[in-house]
């Protein structure tokens, strides 16, 4: 029918997969009953019969539509496999790969978006179970019930998953109904923002909260100053420390005045990350969605609803080998694409050959979170959980991106939007500038007496378990 290359190579996946994975169609439910048909009636002699092998994708040979518990989910994938009868079926679910090279290419005018072929922009995720590749069913019947119209119903049990799924096949087009659930439960429910908590403590500043940082660098960084009023004169203070000490300053009791300067918010750091999100919710089938704020003003949250984002917007899997430390978090990846792509557009703009191998290497860098999943060490102390993004991956990711930020032409398109900071925009200009030396070294104060690493930015929320409705 289509794509006979493909069908050879399925085969020979069929064979070498059969005698691993089993499929079993135990507890047919009335509805699928009733549209079972003897193949003996159906396939008469010398009929004809569809060739149904193929890939079912939006890059494939057939069309798929799958709803993944109870919400649509696209690109995901099911290679097909059929025996000669059309009777039994080898299912894969995988992902289809996501080309963001022509994303890019096709978004930028005058051809521009060319610049990024060959950056290696294209991945490929996980199947419809989150943190599992790719899933094979086999041995599944399959029921025709009409010229090119078959049913099927299948389950797996997998090592961090059990699964089922049902559908059809209509011509060139699978629907597929598929739904799971993960055996780890640890994280699973509601979890609220923790409270507001903002101590006076040096260099401690893991203690704050909801926000916290934990910066392993001990390297002066020099922001310039600010300019306060006090009894009706201005007064200079100056703005250096350590990362963890400055922190200290932006989230303790000056948080709302230093907001105010910078922002014009008289409202703290953590206070407004408090109006900005108010709960996330992981459920037990790796769907994770929040309850935030689309509200413009950070001192009136305008709360999302109940069911906030649609739950298959993030999903999550636990590390195999640490369970109870690390987990992953996939995301949608037009969130991604869409940073990717502002990113690629800014490169574009310069004509520096240096600066687009620095924006390559910074947005190359991001693949493998979209196809992996974003890496997060969790800690759960009874009800409390305190959770961050792997502390290297973060340092990894913010080296790269302060190389972008400090290169003159990019610092050049910058200008106008950092010129609503007002007397604060040089401020932001230092901050990229010194950075950098606290992200990669651990002690010193100047330039010619850096020494050690810095091995890791760790940059989380807490949180607290919400108490069950009654």
């Amino acid at each position: 029918m289509k794509n006979k290359l493909f069908y050879l190579i399925s085969v020979a996946c069929f064979l070498s997969y059969t005698s691993t994975f089993t499929s079993c169609v135990n507890g047919v439910d009335d509805e699928y009953l009733e549209q079972k048909l003897d193949g003996s009636e159906n396939n008469k002699k010398g009929e004809e019969l569809p060739d149904l092998n193929g890939d079912y994708s939006i890059e494939g040979d057939f069309d798929l539509e799958m709803i993944c518990n109870g919400e649509v989910l696209e690109g995901k994938k099911v290679i097909l496999t059929v025996d000669e009868k059309n009777e039994t079926a080898s299912f894969t679910f995988a992902a289809a790969q996501t080309d963001l090279e022509t994303v890019i290419a096709t978004s930028i005018p005058g051809g521009m978006g060319g610049l990024v072929s060959g950056w290696g922009l294209k991945y490929t995720g996980n199947s419809p179970v989150p943190g599992v590749k790719e899933i094979i069913v086999a041995n599944v019947p399959l029921y025709r019930n009409g010229p090119d119209y078959y049913i099927f119903e299948g389950e797996n049990k997998g090592e961090t998953y059990d699964m089922t799924f049902k559908g059809n096949i209509d011509g060139d087009k699978m629907t597929v109904n598929f739904n799971y659930v993960l055996k780890n439960d640890k994280l699973v429910g509601t979890w609220d923002l923790a409270d507001v908590m903002n101590k006076n403590s040096n260099d401690n500043s893991p203690e704050f909260s909801p926000l916290w940082l934990d910066w392993d660098s001990n390297v002066e960084v020099d922001l310039g100053s600010i300019q306060i009023e006090l009894l009706g004169r201005p007064m200079d203070i100056p703005v250096k420390g350590k990362m963890n000490g400055l922190f200290v300053l932006l989230t303790g009791n000056m948080s709302p005045m230093i907001m105010n300067l910078v922002a014009g918010v008289n409202l703290g750091v953590e206070d407004i990350i408090k109006n900005m999100l108010q709960s996330v919710t992981a459920e037990l089938n790796g769907n994770m969605y929040a309850i935030y704020s689309y509200s413009n003003d950070f001192t009136k949250p305008e709360w999302s609803g109940p069911e906030g984002m649609p739950h298959n917007y993030m999903r999550y899997f636990y590390d195999r080998e640490k369970p109870d430390e690390k987990i992953y978090i996939e995301v949608n990846p037009s969130v991604l694409i869409s940073l990717i792509k502002s990113l690629a557009a800014t490169a574009t703009r310069s004509t520096r050959a240096d600066l687009r191998d620095v924006a390559k290497e910074l947005i190359t860098s991001l693949v493998p979170l979209l196809e992996d999943g974003i890496p997060c060490e969790y800690k759960l102390e009874g009800d409390n959980m305190t959770i961050n993004i792997d502390g290297v991956v973060m340092r990894d990711i913010l080296i790269k991106l302060m190389v972008v930020l400090n290169d003159p032409d990019v610092q050049s398109v910058l200008e106008g939007p950092l010129s609503s900071l007002g007397d604060q925009k040089e401020m932001v200009k230092k901050l990229f500038k010194n950075l950098p030396y606290a992200l990669k070294y651990h002690d010193g104060d100047n330039e010619s007496n850096y020494t050690g690493e810095c091995k890791y930015v760790k940059i989380g929320l807490k949180l607290v378990k919400a108490k069950a409705a009654n």
